[in-house]
């Protein structure tokens, strides 16, 4: 807010002042419509006319400014303009190009929807695959990784069954096998007897598989920690708190 209306004058940060019938640059019957400040979410009407949804709450600074003439307060026109002469921070990315292209072929997809969708999907696969660099150096897959996670967030000792560790990584009791294999030839895992039952045995994390674990996580959250310089702490609150919004409703709707 602070930097959008920074673009206005002094004068024109004058909000929620009266307006004298007859002022110039206004249009008849403005001065004796109502423009104190506004509170709540739905956009005011103006001259009789209900304003735009999607505007910018900074917009109403501009609105309820003297220097507008009546004629472009409920225009699309408007609209535009101000989008234009708002400070643009970013540059398009490849998502804005591709949405610029198949908005011809499909004209009334919502692309702001399909902007969200993609962008988290892109960033996805990338984070994804600097993620599988990270596992790499330390002779890793993205399935081992998550065995040596499930089994630190045990707490001490650090133990899981085959059968509980195969069902919160939704692999096959073969598959569970395999990686097990792997990781205990490794050093990173043990198998131990099970001290309930001596036909079953426990995997226990190794004091090496712990050391292994947060060393690779360490080296992957400083990569992500560079990707996410991009934004600064207000930015980074912000964007988790939409995401949040929009993972609680897959929640919802998964029950």
């Amino acid at each position: 807010m602070a930097g959008e209306e920074a673009a206005l004058g002094p004068q024109q940060r004058q909000v929620g002042r009266p307006h004298r019938a007859g002022h110039a640059g206004l249009g008849p019957g403005v001065a004796a419509q109502s423009l104190d400040p506004l509170g709540g979410d739905d956009p005011p009407s103006v001259c009789g006319h209900r304003l735009q949804q999607g505007v910018p709450p900074s917009m109403w600074t501009i609105l309820r400014s003297r220097y507008y003439p009546s004629n472009l307060l409920t225009s699309s026109r408007f609209v535009s303009n101000y989008r234009r002469m708002t400070p643009k921070h970013t540059e398009p990315d490849h998502i804005d190009r591709f949405l610029e292209k198949i908005h011809h072929v499909f004209p009334d997809l919502d692309l702001e929807v399909e902007g969200i969708v993609d962008r988290i999907g892109g960033l996805n696969r990338r984070l994804n695959r600097t993620l599988d660099e990270t596992l790499s150096e330390f002779g890793l897959d993205t399935a081992e990784y998550k065995a040596l996670s499930v089994l630190s967030q045990a707490g001490p000792p650090h133990r899981s069954t085959p059968g509980r560790l195969s069902e919160r990584m939704e692999l096959s009791s073969g598959a569970m096998t395999n990686r097990l294999d792997r990781l205990e030839e490794a050093g990173l895992v043990t198998r131990l007897p099970d001290p309930g039952d001596r036909r079953s045995v426990v995997v226990e994390l190794t004091d090496h598989g712990r050391e292994t674990y947060h060393r690779a996580v360490g080296v992957q959250a400083e990569k992500e920690a560079l990707v996410a310089a991009a934004l600064n702490p207000r930015e980074k609150t912000q964007l988790n708190a939409l995401l949040r919004k929009l993972m609680l409703e897959f929640e919802r709707r998964e029950h």
